[in-house]
């Protein structure tokens, strides 16, 4: 439980580090709903619990985390038109972790980016990268980092003029 906890916290840390941006600006959506990250937990047997925090630049944000495998979704934004999605995972040997890790990721990806063809490639290479990657597609903004022994994905629609 305190690493799920770290693990939200040095999360929102990351955040405001990689996308940092004015006070109630607004956002592309991802065309991702609140609904469709946690039915998708559920309907793999992963049973997060959602835990609901204050608004970041006046949108809602809500933590879906998972005990096994040590996961955790933060997402931002309206439940119909999430601006942001961050995964946070805790690297581990164990393959079926592993499994879920890339699974849910990928996920994420094909989920706002259906017609992105490497995306699996882009994550393996991002996965193994020892530095911060970030960069645009399509009006999104799309980071990794790891920090310590924590691996953060970040998709956020950019800010609209």
């Amino acid at each position: 439980m305190k690493i799920l906890t770290a693990m939200m916290l040095v999360g929102a840390m990351v955040l405001a580090l990689l996308y940092s941006s004015g006070l109630n600006a607004e956002y592309k959506s991802l065309g991702l709903t609140r609904h469709s990250v946690i039915a998708m937990l559920t309907q793999e047997g992963l049973n997060p619990w959602l835990t609901d925090f204050p608004p970041y630049e006046g949108e809602p944000v809500t933590s879906a985390t998972v005990n096994k495998p040590s996961l955790s979704i933060e997402m931002i934004g309206a439940d119909d038109g999430l601006t942001e999605v961050t995964l946070t995972v805790s690297p581990s040997t164990d393959e079926n972790d592993a499994y879920w890790y890339g699974y849910v990721s990928l996920w994420l990806l094909a989920a706002i980016f259906p017609n992105w063809d490497n995306r699996e490639e882009w994550l393996n290479r991002a996965i193994a990268a020892d530095e911060k990657i970030k960069f645009s597609r399509d009006g999104y903004d799309i980071g990794m980092v790891r920090e310590g022994r924590l691996l953060f994905l970040v998709v956020s629609g950019q800010e609209i003029d």
